[in-house]
């Protein structure tokens, strides 16, 4: 059984205003065996939302999803605590 969770990165200038058409590179820094992402870049949309999809295997443990886009000074780092049913 594998679930799965929509990861969203917000990418706005300093005037708060999306940024719309930029790459997003999407990595897992923290993660098991079978993680894996639906796309490894996504674009950002008319209102700066890039997003990608994280498929989580069958391990108990957490999860780290990494965007990072050209240009922007910080990246998203989200955390995703995965329990099993039993």
């Amino acid at each position: 059984m594998q679930f799965w969770k929509r990861i969203k990165l917000l990418n706005a200038d300093n005037g708060n205003k999306p940024v719309v058409n930029q790459f997003v590179r999407w990595s897992i820094t923290k993660g098991a065996g079978g993680d894996a992402l639906s796309t490894a870049q996504s674009k950002t949309d008319k209102r700066g939302r890039a997003s990608t999809e994280l498929t989580i295997a069958t391990a108990l443990g957490d999860r780290r999803v990494e965007g990072s886009a050209s240009g922007v000074a910080g990246r998203v780092l989200i955390k995703v605590a995965c329990v099993l049913p039993t």
